[in-house]
Order: structure tokens, then sequence, then C-alpha cells
């Protein structure tokens, strides 16, 4: 036997305008015909219920959290590669080429420079 709006109706202020009918007093949804009630689950509108998909990257115009942890220098690791000493870097040509080619844009020591009377811009 189906529930009828007399016997199992919903609260007086989910009633609509239209006589035999009667509104979910959640979510506004025509809830019987025109003679009985029938329950429902009642579900969002699909309007406020779903989101537009976000477009493009979140993390734009952020600043990098992340920091590169620093390693060797492009100077120490030839240095390793050559076995050289902290007393043999005056004496290698090797290590006096690179640091020709280099000195401007690579760390090289101040006292090597020095040393090896290089000029340097600053």
């Amino acid at each position: 036997m189906p529930i009828t709006s007399e016997n199992a109706a919903p609260p007086q202020s989910a009633k609509s305008n239209v006589k035999g009918s009667i509104r979910c007093h959640k979510c506004q949804m025509l809830c019987v015909d025109e003679h009985t009630y029938v329950a429902h689950t009642c579900i969002p509108r699909a309007s406020s219920y779903y989101m537009a998909k976000r477009r493009g990257n979140p993390n734009w115009g952020k600043t990098e959290s992340y920091t590169i942890p620093p390693g060797p220098s492009s100077f120490e690791s030839l240095v390793k590669k050559l076995k050289l000493l902290p007393e043999q870097y005056e004496g290698s040509a090797l290590l006096k080429q690179w640091a020709l080619r280099n000195k401007d844009s690579k760390y090289v020591p101040q006292g090597l420079l020095e040393a090896w009377k290089f000029p340097v811009k600053y």
C-alpha cells in the first residue's frame, strides 16, 4: 500500500502551491505525483554540486620553494679529476689553461688568478 499524502506528509513548509503536490523540504524536488508521497534520496542540484574543472598550473607565479643542494664547483671537480694537491695548483699546466678559459664564468680561487697574473672582470 503506498503512503498517501494524508498519513506521511513532509513538514508544512515543504508544500507547494499546486494542489496535491508536495516538494521535498531539503532539495525542493517534486516528491509526489498528484496522489501519493514518494520517498527519495535528496541529491544536490547539479549546478551547485559539481565544480568546473580547474585548468592550468596552480603554482604559476609562485616562487620555487625548493633549493638544489650545492655540489662541488667545476674547479673542485677538475682538481679532483687531475688529482692535484693545493700546493700543486700553480704548477699545473692543464689547470692554468682551464682557468684562463673559464676565469670569467666559473669559480677560480682569487689567489690562483693573482699568482698567474690573470686579469679578472668583476
